[in-house]
């Protein structure tokens, strides 16, 4: 009896499954499937305003590991292919308006005997020589773009005094705080198309943009998965703020998310990059946010820009001149080889 009541189901399920596809088959004749021409026009799609990501320049830092060699005149570098890059991308999609994001670490710490041997000038002349370098920088997109925004957080490495905290009376005791406020005063008397947005907290700063609230920040205490951030907007929406995007970088890596995206450094990969194991390349990203509510973030790869052929932006060289008597005094380079086995 079992044997007879599961052929009998068999028999129901391949009745079921002949009299589907004889459907469908029949269903084949009834559909058109020339191809007609057809529009795709959709709705709001202007240009929106683009969020362009300065961080992590470690200015006065000299690299040399495998894979990255990096002073003041290959930052220079950088930056130029970063703008045209910037301009090549946004113009084609009607961007007429941008933000420029500095979000830390624009010079590197002196605090460590090992960052003393990598400084490429003494600090202040870093100062002067890296507010030059983003004044060109602005000047470039502003020659393109109709309006643009300055914007800015501290870093970690930037900051004057030995220790880190958050209080805003010592992240503005930092030299991010000094090139910014110095921006402002070079840019008072240029025409309106340049203006700097100052008074946010340097910690954490929320812009509003086309109904979209973007956190910037540094990215120090964030550590380096989601989690953090996650708590980062918890913590925000507990005061009544949501936040739909933030943008930070700090661990010299680029990854991009729906809710997040972490830039790469300007800089490249350094020691502490490669000493957290992240495999990186020098780049910085551009993130778009659509007057219809879409973000769009681009990672913009700026690491061969020596090998390009570009020529960078002039630098006072006198300036940027490095102590090369004291570091070989003080640093041996070891030679960075692979151990063979064979059989």
């Amino acid at each position: 009896a079992a044997e007879k009541k599961s052929f009998r189901d068999y028999a129901r399920m391949e009745n079921v499954l002949t009299e589907l596809n004889q459907a469908v088959l029949d269903k084949f004749d009834s559909v058109d499937y020339k191809l007609k021409p057809f529009k795709n026009d959709p709705q709001n799609v202007g240009g929106g305003v683009a969020v362009v990501q300065l961080t992590d320049a470690h200015l006065n830092e000299l690299i040399d590991v495998p894979g990255n060699r990096y002073d003041f005149e290959v930052a220079s570098m950088r930056m130029q292919k970063y703008a045209h890059e910037v301009k090549e991308s946004l113009q084609c999609q009607n961007v007429d308006k941008v933000v420029i994001a500095m979000t830390g670490d624009m010079l590197n710490s002196n605090r460590r005997v090992s960052e003393l041997l990598a400084q490429a000038t003494n600090r202040i002349s870093a100062a002067l020589l890296a507010t030059q370098l983003v004044q060109m920088f602005i000047t470039d997109l502003a020659s393109t773009f109709e309006y643009v925004e300055v914007a800015y957080v501290s870093g970690n490495e930037s900051r004057v005094e030995k220790d880190f905290t958050h209080l805003d009376v010592e992240l503005t005791n930092n030299f991010d705080s000094m090139i910014f406020k110095t921006l402002k005063m070079l840019f008072k008397n240029e025409t309106s198309r340049v203006k700097f947005i100052d008074g946010g907290n340097v910690a954490e700063f929320i812009l509003e943009i086309n109904g979209k609230n973007l956190l910037l920040t540094h990215g120090t205490f964030l550590g380096n998965n989601a989690a953090g951030v996650t708590k980062m907007y918890a913590k925000w929406a507990a005061k009544g703020i949501i936040v739909h995007y933030s943008i930070f970088g700090h661990f010299h890596s680029a990854f991009i998310t729906d809710t997040f995206a972490r830039s790469g450094a300007l800089c490249g990969a350094n020691d502490y990059s490669e000493g957290l194991n992240y495999s990186s390349r020098a780049s910085q990203n551009i993130h778009l946010f659509k007057e219809n509510g879409t973000i769009r973030t681009y990672r913009i790869d700026v690491q061969d820009a020596e090998d390009e052929g570009w020529k960078g932006y002039p630098i006072q060289k006198e300036m940027a001149e490095y102590n090369a008597k004291s570091a070989t005094k003080l640093y041996k380079e070891t030679a960075h080889t692979i151990v063979k086995i064979v059989s």
